[in-house]
């Protein structure tokens, strides 16, 4: 199962275009070559942009066959509900489990910058089945210095870390964020955290450096094993 995992567009919010960034020219350059490779998803991986952007976002993603979305903390659940219903799962979080090439997968909705009561027991419930899960979330599980993990981290992470870590489970997650391409492990954890759509920020710093220089997304070949890339763009 072939997948395109694409994060943090930002669509029409001022202070993006602020820093150099064309958040329209990007999506539209990154569904282009999406198209053109030919995946059996896309999978969106939080914060759309502003809400006049719904109808553009929505409109854009009718030619493929099959769509898959978390939510960031850019996104608000009721907003994306009432102007894209046919992408919205669950009752009052974006949140599901679905198996996709042949692999568990659990979506999470952390647009409130953290998991509720009944995602973290939905979470409980999919690591009990003891089987290897990929993970599709907005906000990174395990730490990665820089100014978006000082200031903006997954509320709760450090018990949500330890959760999975006390599972017998083989855990991947795929999420965005912090704006940067990283790769990092915890005993039975793989995170793969994929470039923003729109700008990326400096890792390593405690302070908020944008670059508009480059965007990307990710491909993911989804199956009894995951092999993964990123597709980057310079502007």
């Amino acid at each position: 199962m072939k997948i395109a995992f694409v994060t943090d567009i930002h669509l029409e919010e001022p202070q993006v275009t602020g820093y150099g960034a064309s958040p329209r020219k990007n999506w539209e350059r990154l569904l282009d070559h999406i198209r053109a490779s030919g995946p059996d998803m896309l999978i969106f991986g939080g914060d759309i942009g502003a809400a006049s952007a719904h109808a553009y976002f929505a409109q854009s993603l009718k030619s493929f066959p099959g769509v898959r979305m978390v939510l960031g903390n850019h996104d608000r659940y009721g907003a994306v509900r009432e102007s894209m219903p046919q992408f919205v799962r669950g009752n009052s979080t974006q949140s599901f489990t679905e198996t996709i090439g042949g692999r568990k997968c659990l979506f999470l909705d952390s647009s409130t910058g953290s998991l509720d009561s009944r995602q973290l027991n939905l979470l409980a419930k999919t690591l009990d089945e003891n089987v290897p899960i990929a993970i599709f979330i907005h906000h990174p599980v395990l730490p990665v210095t820089g100014y978006v993990d000082t200031h903006y981290p997954l509320g709760g992470r450090e018990a949500i870390h330890r959760m999975i870590n006390e599972s017998n489970a083989e855990i991947t997650i795929f999420c965005g964020h912090y704006h940067m391409a990283d790769v990092r492990r915890s005993g039975n954890i793989t995170q793969y955290i994929t470039p923003a759509a729109c700008y990326q920020i400096a890792k390593g710093v405690d302070k908020l450096i944008p670059d508009p220089t480059y965007f990307g997304y990710r491909i993911i070949e989804l199956g009894n094993d995951i092999q993964t890339h990123c597709v980057i763009f310079d502007q």
